[in-house]
């Protein structure tokens, strides 16, 4: 493969990711506020697991895009362009496919200055605290807390790979065992569901338009109802546990919090929704889980992802002659 060769397909691979990311980027822009009615409902629809189900049916509507661009790139640019392009072609590169090229190498490279700052804050933030602090044993935890005598937010987990649970020592002095105890649980559930990792990946997606509102507010609900699903992980439908909880984010966010922390970390109390998380916690209905239409939807949509990479799997000669066809005009 001369060189040539490799950056006409470096061109057309770019091209094509910026064509596929954008305009899947765009229609799902619009349909954010139908997406936003629908998570709304899977958190208030199931009594336990509706709040996780509606922060990962916005996290994958989220990264959809990016996943879809990057499909589209390997297993049809690519193929098609090494199948029925020759080493010797004398085809060049037009200018629209150039102009396309750039654009979706700016918009890959661009995202990463924003989360190179964010993730050395996050691992200024981890330093800081276990150079100020101690690990800690406390009942019913698998794995050493780190206490920190001044530390803002209050109750936090960082790190991507390898997290730490820190604490500030003002919050052992305020909050109750049980308090304390249930608000470690909701940072564990931070930890287990890998949340941090997520909040990177979210960080690092390429931007769609200047101004994507939808895509704003998906975020925002993303993060609240990841906050909710912690909640609920954390209580597992005690009423006890609820109440206890509901306490320590009061108590917690009286302590006051630091408002610009790194964006990699999983705090107690995070966001502007703190009375709708209380509220939400103090009454909680018990209500019986309503399965059956969403294993329909559920059933629905994997039949058509499955219907759909089975047909392009066994006419995958003709679909990568679509896909050069279609390179062709668009960005030939």
């Amino acid at each position: 493969m001369n060189l040539s060769y490799a950056l006409r397909l470096l061109s057309i691979s770019l091209a094509s990711f910026f064509l596929v990311y954008t305009l899947l980027g765009a229609a799902l822009n619009l349909a954010a506020p139908r997406a936003l009615r629908l998570a709304g409902r899977l958190a208030n629809s199931v009594a336990r697991s509706g709040a996780k189900r509606a922060s990962s049916f916005l996290f994958a509507y989220r990264v959809a895009p990016l996943a879809a661009a990057v499909l589209a790139v390997f297993l049809f640019c690519v193929p098609s362009f090494l199948w029925l392009e020759p080493p010797a072609s004398p085809e060049e590169v037009g200018v629209p496919c150039l102009a396309l090229a750039v654009l979706g190498a700016v918009i890959c490279v661009w995202p990463l200055a924003r989360v190179a700052k964010v993730l050395a804050g996050s691992v200024r933030f981890g330093r800081s605290c276990e150079e100020q602090g101690h690990p800690a044993d406390f009942r019913g935890e698998s794995a050493p807390v780190w206490v920190v005598p001044q530390m803002s937010p209050r109750v936090a987990v960082s790190g991507i790979f390898r997290q730490k649970l820190f604490v500030s020592a003002d919050v052992l002095r305020t909050l109750s065992p049980a308090e304390l105890a249930v608000a470690l649980r909701h940072e564990r559930a931070h930890w287990l569901c890998r949340d941090n990792l997520k909040r990177l990946l979210m960080l690092s997606l390429p931007a769609i338009m200047p101004s994507s509102r939808g895509l704003a507010a998906t975020d925002r609900a993303w993060a609240k109802f990841t906050e909710w699903a912690a909640d609920d992980l954390a209580v597992c439908g005690d009423a006890r546990l609820a109440v206890s909880l509901a306490s320590a984010l009061v108590r917690v966010a009286r302590l006051g919090s630091n408002s610009s922390s790194p964006a990699f970390l999983s705090s107690l109390v995070e966001g502007s929704d703190l009375a709708e998380r209380v509220d939400r916690l103090l009454h909680a209905e018990s209500r019986a889980e309503q399965r059956a239409r969403r294993s329909r939807t559920a059933l629905l949509a994997a039949s058509c992802a499955i219907g759909t990479l089975v047909a392009a799997y066994f006419l995958w000669p003709a679909t990568l002659l679509a896909a050069h066809e279609l390179l062709e005009r668009l960005i030939g």
